[in-house]
């Protein structure tokens, strides 16, 4: 994927193989790696053992990929691991349909990828609605954004609560800006995210956080008031939970989120 589609490319090869080593690779894994670029982390992958599915958009790229790891081809019908393949494409399209026929085949599977920093809410959109979802997520992504998706109290946001809902998120690594070519305008961190499962209805929730964290500087009784409600109703129900009626969305932990959602949705 080029500089015009947004990405820069991750060099140096120690942070690379950090990803790699993040991901805990088996002979028998499969990773679906986003953006290959040049095939820098795709290498680390297939040396680890792993069969990997690299969805790229450059079309330039495509031709160079299927030559580098042309020896890591090999027959599906011949049942070994490991190895490759690239597919022609948006990732953001093509993911779904990829988790389609590896929950056919019963397969888990993880995700990996230097990540362009524009697409990384929407990639997490989509593996937040994928049913067959992977056992874990290492990517690395823009630094701001990934302190936000690991936050905790009193830095607690829409972003964290929505990833933590199905994944523990933690940073394995800072990558400054010069370990790119060419190098972007702001650092990197490698987030891994390893899966959990969810409870509850999971649109009831998602509904839920974006009513709680509608205006974060107002305090949750004015976010769970909305226009209409009754705040003294609000305030009674928050102190019989054992919350201060004076805190802010920020204030919460996902244990507070989980409560204030039985009482109030």
């Amino acid at each position: 994927m080029g500089q015009k589609l947004g990405q820069h490319f991750l060099i140096n090869l120690e942070k690379l193989k950090k990803v790699s080593d993040a991901l805990e690779i088996t002979r028998d894994s499969v990773v679906i790696e986003v953006g290959p670029g040049h095939g820098e982390l795709t290498q680390y992958l297939l040396e680890a053992g792993a069969r990997v599915t690299a969805l790229e958009r450059d079309k330039a790229l495509i031709e160079p990929l299927k030559e580098k790891f042309a020896s890591f081809v090999i027959p599906a019908e011949a049942g070994i691991h490991p190895g490759f393949e690239v597919i022609e494409g948006n990732a953001l399209e093509l993911l779904p349909m990829v988790v389609e026929e590896l929950e056919r085949q019963g397969e888990p599977y993880m995700i990996a990828g230097n990540i362009p920093y524009y697409i990384t809410g929407y990639l997490l959109r989509v593996i937040e609605e994928l049913e067959h979802k992977p056992m874990r997520v290492v990517m690395t992504i823009q630094k701001e954004v990934a302190e936000r998706i690991c936050a905790q109290s009193p830095k607690m946001n829409l972003l964290a609560a929505s990833v933590q809902y199905w994944a523990t998120a933690s940073i394995i690594d800072i990558v400054p800006k010069k370990d790119f070519n060419p190098p972007p305008k702001i650092d990197s961190a490698t987030i891994r995210l390893d899966v959990h499962p969810t409870e509850g209805d999971s649109i009831r929730y998602y509904a839920f956080i974006r009513q709680l964290f509608s205006q974060p500087r107002k305090t949750i009784i004015n976010n769970l008031a909305g226009k209409d409600g009754d705040k003294e109703v609000i305030i009674e129900a928050l102190q019989r939970a054992g919350f201060d009626a004076k805190m802010r969305s920020h204030d919460l932990s996902m244990e507070d989120i989980y409560k204030l959602m039985v009482i109030f949705s």
